[in-house]
């Protein structure tokens, strides 16, 4: 992941894993259950800038894959 200013490292994590048992692996998030999954980003500070984070809510939903008639 690239963007921004600075050269602190750039990190995520889920602020509620319990609610929908999400996690995330490298740039990938995965859910378990539906629901709301809160991802925080932090880019750490360095000799410029001071540390930031972000907060972004993320919908997951239910999509069926097979249908019996």
């Amino acid at each position: 992941t690239t963007g921004g200013s600075g050269t602190g490292s750039l990190t995520f994590t889920v602020s509620n894993p319990g609610v929908t048992g999400c996690t995330i692996s490298g740039n990938s998030l995965s859910a378990t259950y539906v629901g709301i999954c809160r991802v925080k980003a932090l880019q750490a500070g360095d000799d410029t800038y001071d540390p930031i984070n972000a907060f972004k809510e993320i919908s997951i939903g239910y999509a069926k894959t097979s249908q019996s008639n």
